[in-house]
C-alpha cells in the first residue's frame, strides 16, 4: 500500500459474496441479511508482524511498535480475515473491498450497533501490484471427500 494525505489510515477488509452478477445476503453475527462473510482491519501504524505467531497464510500483529506510514512509501500490509464456513458454488464470486472505514453500518436496526472503529480522517490509500510483488488474496479450498 502507499497512502497520501492520511494520517495514522487504517484499512477495513471484506469479503462479499456474489452469485449472478448480484450479492448474496450474509447473516453475520449481528443478524442483519447484508452482513460480510470475512472482515479484518488494520491499523497500518501497527502493522509489524509477529515472528512467533505468524503463520504463512495466518498474519499476526505484535500491536507494540508504532511504524507511522509516510505520504508516497511503499509498505507491506497483510490483513488477516476472520473466519467463514461459506460454500461458493460453480458462478459464486468471491469480492474483496478494502476501505479507510468500517464498511457497514452503524445502526441499531440493521448494522453493527454498538461496534465502532477509528476511520481514516483523510487521505487516499493506493493497492499496488507489480509482477515481482503481487497483492494477493488467499482463500483456503477444502476439496469434496
Amino acid at each position: 500500500m502507499a497512502t497520501t494525505g492520511a494520517e495514522d489510515p487504517r484499512l477495513f477488509a471484506g469479503i462479499e459474496k456474489w452469485s449472478h452478477g448480484a450479492p448474496v445476503p450474509f447473516e453475520g453475527s449481528y443478524g442483519y441479511g447484508r452482513d460480510l462473510v470475512a472482515q479484518g482491519r488494520l491499523r497500518l501504524a501497527l502493522r509489524e508482524l509477529d515472528p512467533v505467531l505468524s503463520t504463512p497464510h495466518q498474519p499476526e500483529h505484535t500491536f507494540r511498535t508504532l511504524q507511522p506510514v509516510r505520504d508516497g512509501e511503499e509498505a507491506d500490509v497483510l490483513i488477516a480475515l476472520s473466519s467463514s464456513a461459506t460454500l461458493f458454488r460453480a458462478g459464486d464470486e468471491p469480492r474483496l473491498t478494502v476501505a479507510g472505514r468500517y464498511q457497514r453500518p452503524r445502526n441499531p436496526f440493521f448494522g453493527h450497533f454498538p461496534t465502532h472503529y477509528q476511520p481514516t480522517t483523510s487521505g487516499k490509500a493506493t493497492t499496488l501490484w507489480s509482477p515481482g510483488n503481487a497483492s494477493t488474496l488467499e482463500i483456503p479450498v477444502i476439496p469434496k471427500t
